[in-house]
């Protein structure tokens, strides 16, 4: 599996986010996208997500351009932005059930509960969404895309409110996803050195 992004441009209103952007990613591999805010990493990783087209460039997903195809893109793809896209009325158990239904995918109860230990969600599975906090709330949403089991996962700033002991277990579950052959671009408007072996794209 390979996503090749070429000569991809975007602005925004007057401002040039960026130009002629290139990289490829394979199997097992990770881009970090680094920037200050505002200088276009959300905007970047929702052009590869498919939710919105670039001003210029080309995206292809195993040989086919990105656009031609969505639904066979996203049966490959987990996306997370900023929003967790959960439902404030539901349960954590509840939201990852559901996100599990919407992206055709399957985990077994064993798994669910172990990811819910990991992140320490256990003693909040059955709280309504609206009474967690942020970083719970983070860590449902983080728990979601481990468990969707996708190839491919497109993280806008997944550590952001994640106390220590999430960031470094998130960060393990990267690492055991790239080495089963995932394919992971994060962003962070943090610096690179808990990210060796990335490739490192610089937004300004």
């Amino acid at each position: 599996m390979t996503l090749v992004i070429k000569n991809l441009s975007q602005s925004k209103g007057q401002s040039t986010l960026f130009r002629h952007l290139c990289f490829a990613l394979e199997k097992g591999r990770q881009v970090l996208v680094q920037g200050a805010n505002g200088a276009g990493k959300s905007t970047l990783l929702k052009i590869i997500a498919g939710l919105q087209s670039p001003d210029k460039g080309e995206i292809t997903w195993q040989g086919h351009p990105l656009f031609s195809d969505k639904a066979q893109y996203f049966s490959h793809m987990s996306y997370l932005g900023h929003q967790n896209g959960l439902k404030r009325s539901l349960t954590p158990r509840e939201n990852i059930e559901e996100l599990l239904c919407l992206a055709n995918a399957n985990a077994t109860c064993e798994k669910i509960e172990r990811v819910f230990e990991d992140f320490a969600l256990t003693e909040h599975a059955n709280q309504r969404c609206e009474t967690l906090s942020a970083g719970e709330c983070r860590k449902v949403a983080l728990a979601a895309v481990i468990l969707k089991n996708k190839p491919l996962w497109l993280l806008d700033e997944p550590f952001n409110s994640l106390d220590k002991a999430s960031y470094q277990r998130m960060q393990t579950s990267c690492q055991q996803h790239l080495a089963s052959g995932g394919m992971i671009i994060l962003s962070t408007h943090q610096g690179s050195h808990h990210y060796d072996n990335s490739q490192i794209i610089c937004l300004s």
